[in-house]
């Protein structure tokens, strides 16, 4: 007993109330990031300024989502060896940046820059800032990492849900532009993310918070069986395996977010304010998603809560044409059942993957998870934007979606049984 006083005794300690304020800094940076879930809502001004095609629109949402996921791994190698404050903080400057320069095209031919603005500059914003808080606060509560980890990023799909009727009210307002709300855009997002980077920090090494208990504790005074190195993870069956599920999840919850607002318009009878209130329902769910699957995943595993979210979204995906064709309140049903199993994507890949691989590297290890997001990026949007484009309307890319995330339903399932992950 005097030995495990004394342990105790010599353990770092940090003031409790430090980790409250890091995870308000993270809901910040992530309600700014989350903004990216809202871009159905650009497409209509998008496309009545320059008249580009769906394709080409979508062709910068997911030119974003791949620069994030590939910016991810060297953001999370240097939160790794730096902390969260520094890449938090470039990732600032490159949401400013991005946005602002996406503020300066006035004519069609610069779809050039729009890639470069938006999918390259704003996406490197993402891969920058969105794994630091993540990181962080899976040190300062491993005793309830899901949960905490589904309110953080909770704030992701929450920004959402302000800026798509934020972008129809501004637009609709007499003299307003395109070019001055990218600007406002950039002001407001810069600043925010700015101010929330400031407020992140890792806890001391070691650190225990209070009431810890069991392998809570264990795991946050360094004594979890291994800590894994990125070199040493991608040769795991368990990598692999997350991966896999990641990508066939993110294809479905992506084309539905590219596209959401147009496939809402196709149900009879709907309104503009309608269509833009779907994405508003999709984005508010996405956030209760993380919360709801994140805590849930603490209490009944991570293999199991995947294997339920994966099959409810696909059988969301293969009725989602019958509940459009049914009118309004089936259609707000859809998107809420797509942002809530989407959400869940964000409070269990990164508790998982720290439960398989441990927290020390977690910054670069769920970064190196997170490639399957970019995958899932362009097979999702792009499909979307390709059926469109074809005359085929939204229910031929929900089918293939179906069979992505039911895929990822079923290696879940039999994760569950070998315990793979």
């Amino acid at each position: 007993m005097s030995e495990a006083i004394a342990a105790e005794a010599r353990a770092p300690r940090a003031n409790p109330a430090d980790r409250w304020l890091v995870l308000a800094g993270a809901l910040m940076v992530q309600c700014v990031l989350g903004t990216v879930y809202g871009f159905s809502a650009l497409v209509k001004p998008i496309e009545a300024q320059f008249q580009w095609s769906a394709t080409a629109i979508q062709g910068a949402f997911t030119v974003a989502l791949r620069t994030s996921s590939a910016g991810m791994i060297g953001a999370g190698r240097l939160q790794d060896k730096l902390g969260p404050r520094l890449p938090a903080l470039v990732g600032a400057v490159l949401v400013f940046g991005g946005l602002a320069l996406a503020s300066t095209i006035t004519d069609a031919a610069q779809r050039w820059l729009w890639l470069v603005s938006y999918g390259v500059l704003f996406g490197a914003a993402l891969g920058f800032a969105y794994v630091c808080p993540i990181a962080a606060l899976a040190k300062w509560f491993p005793d309830i990492k899901g949960l905490i980890t589904g309110i953080a990023v909770a704030g992701f799909g929450g920004g959402a849900a302000v800026f798509a009727p934020w972008v129809t009210k501004y637009m609709a307002v007499p003299g307003h532009t395109l070019q001055g709300l990218f600007l406002v855009y950039a002001v407001v997002g810069g600043v925010v993310v700015a101010v929330g980077a400031l407020l992140l920090r890792n806890p001391p090494a070691g650190w225990v918070p209070p009431h810890a208990t069991g392998p809570a504790r264990a795991a946050a005074a360094g004594s979890e069986l291994r800590q894994w190195e990125p070199g040493e993870i991608i040769g795991t069956g368990r990598f692999w395996v997350l991966w896999l599920m990641f990508v066939g999840s993110a294809a479905a919850g992506l084309m539905t977010i590219g596209a959401a607002k147009g496939a809402v318009k196709t149900a009879p009878g709907i309104t503009e304010a309608q269509a833009a209130l779907a994405v508003s329902v999709l984005a508010l769910f996405n956030a209760l998603g993380r919360v709801a699957w994140g805590g849930l995943s603490d209490r009944i595993g991570r293999n199991l809560a995947m294997t339920q979210m994966f099959a409810i979204q696909a059988v969301t995906m293969f009725a989602a044409t019958t509940l459009l064709n049914l009118g309004a309140a089936p259609a707000y049903l859809l998107m809420a059942l797509v942002g809530l199993n989407f959400g869940g994507n964000f409070a269990l890949f990164p508790s998982a993957t720290a439960d398989a691989f441990g927290t020390r590297n977690l910054g670069i290890n769920y970064g190196l998870v997170f490639t399957a997001y970019g995958i899932g990026g362009v097979v999702g949007p792009m499909a979307g934007a390709w059926f469109k484009d074809a005359g085929c309307g939204p229910g031929p890319a929900f089918l293939l979606c179906g069979v992505l995330v039911g895929a990822a339903a079923v290696g879940s399932a039999l994760s569950v049984r070998r315990k793979a992950v």
